[in-house]
């Protein structure tokens, strides 16, 4: 019984978190709308910008037990620039080892929309690895999410890691903490580190609140607010 509760704990938390290797079961919907704020924070997509405040909405959809779909967008603006950014993509669970190893692969295809440099369309081939666990201090997950994307026409190369751990110490509260890498065109290596927190304030609605700052590539620090929605 108390594997099959943590399984359902990480079908839900990872997902929340974005799900990385835990597939979505099949008819359930995750949905999280996030606004962050910095001191100018390098963009995903495009490091030589700097944007103040960035609004973004992830989705995600259980079509079957091992198909998962689901959208990531975000629109970013700051002194230099507007960035719009979307992606549709499809995962699904490759293996699962005897020891509790996931791994999942995942495409997807989207748009970039620059306000100086126009648009370009987006490719990406994506892998997770997660895995649960339990301590005395509660349950929780750690999980690799990496990933390489391909612009059109602008034909740049973005690659980018993240590893994430997660800690649920009762029902109403879990902490994350992550790091995300990238290298991108025109940019130096990008590390950052992104705690946050979670609580629960409802039976299908969580609110997390995180910082980050960057550890490598331009310095700067931020904040971020998310609600995130289950059903």
């Amino acid at each position: 019984m108390r594997a099959v509760l943590l399984g359902l704990i990480l079908l839900f938390f990872a997902g929340a978190a974005v799900a990385g290797a835990w597939p979505r079961g099949r008819g359930e919907a995750f949905l999280s709308f996030s606004q962050s704020v910095s001191s100018g924070t390098p963009a995903l997509l495009a490091p030589d910008l700097s944007f103040r405040s960035q609004t973004s909405v992830y989705a995600e959809y259980g079509l079957t037990e091992r198909l998962t779909l689901g959208f990531d967008g975000a629109y970013g603006w700051g002194p230099e620039a507007d960035l719009w950014t979307g992606l549709a993509f499809a995962r699904w669970p490759l293996a699962e080892t005897a020891a509790g190893d996931r791994f999942a692969v995942d495409v997807g295809l989207g748009r970039r929309v620059d306000s100086e440099d126009g648009s370009d369309t987006r490719a990406r081939l994506g892998l997770a690895w997660g895995r649960g666990f339990e301590i005395t201090w509660g349950q929780g997950w750690m999980g690799v999410e990496s990933s390489a994307e391909r612009l059109i026409p602008a034909n740049d190369s973005l690659y980018k890691a993240d590893f994430t751990i997660g800690l649920k110490p009762d029902d109403d509260w879990m902490l994350i903490f992550q790091v995300q890498g990238g290298l991108y065109p025109k940019a130096d290596p990008l590390v950052r580190i992104a705690p946050s927190l979670v609580r629960r304030l409802g039976r299908h609605v969580h609110a997390q609140l995180g910082v980050d700052t960057t550890v490598t590539g331009e310095r700067s620090y931020g904040v971020k607010l998310s609600t995130w929605l289950s059903f």
